[in-house]
């Protein structure tokens, strides 16, 4: 009889842990119909997904349009987050985190971003220098800088990638990138990525 309490009792507890309660399933990303590669980031908490583009080098001007129609819903606490994902070394790469200091140290270059809706309006528009960019990383996925908003900055325009945002009414469907180097830029790859969920 103890033994069948004990086991009722540990089956209780298991099913009503944080991790089982707070489980969600893998985000959709069939529906995506735009350009560069999409990819599920797994999480047992918050599971999200991940938009990256083609390669360019920082040690030269890069200019490009991508579609991006049909990106998955994102979960109603998530927000989309632009970034850059920077190429490093083997060696800077194990040596994560901190990121090489010829990433934040001085000015690589900065990287303008404008996403707009099917009818041109924007939907965002930010600047900023890649030195400046706040960096995270996904297991197994290198260091990625995240557009943030500038400290005290108010500008509605930010906040596709900073707030809640409701892709059922905000259909994006263009995202600009307009890249100009330093004047010491290193010949590095690099490329911009959409993300959302997935928080470790």
């Amino acid at each position: 009889m103890l033994a069948c309490v004990a086991l009722t009792t540990s089956c209780m507890l298991v099913a009503c842990s944080p991790l089982v309660l707070a489980w969600r399933a893998p985000v959709r990303i069939s529906g995506y119909h735009g350009d560069g590669a999409i990819s599920r980031i797994p999480h047992p908490l918050n599971p999200g997904f991940k938009v990256d583009f083609e390669e360019f080098s920082l040690s030269k001007p890069y200019r490009a349009t991508y579609r991006v129609g049909g990106l998955p819903q994102r979960r109603r606490y998530d927000a989309y987050r632009a970034a850059i994902v920077v190429g490093l070394t083997p060696d800077e790469d194990a040596a994560w985190p901190p990121m090489p200091a010829w990433v934040t140290s001085r000015p690589v270059g900065t990287m303008t971003l404008t996403l707009r809706d099917p009818s041109g309006t924007m939907m965002f528009h930010g600047s900023h220098e890649i030195a400046s960019l706040r960096w995270k990383s996904f297991i197994d996925d290198l260091p990625y800088g995240r557009f943030h908003s500038p400290r005290g900055e108010k500008d509605p325009s930010w906040t596709l990638f900073l707030d809640s945002v409701d892709l059922e009414h905000q259909s994006p469907a263009e995202l600009e990138a307009d890249y100009v180097p330093g004047p010491d830029a290193p010949d590095r790859l690099a490329r911009v990525r959409i993300l959302a969920g997935g928080f470790e």
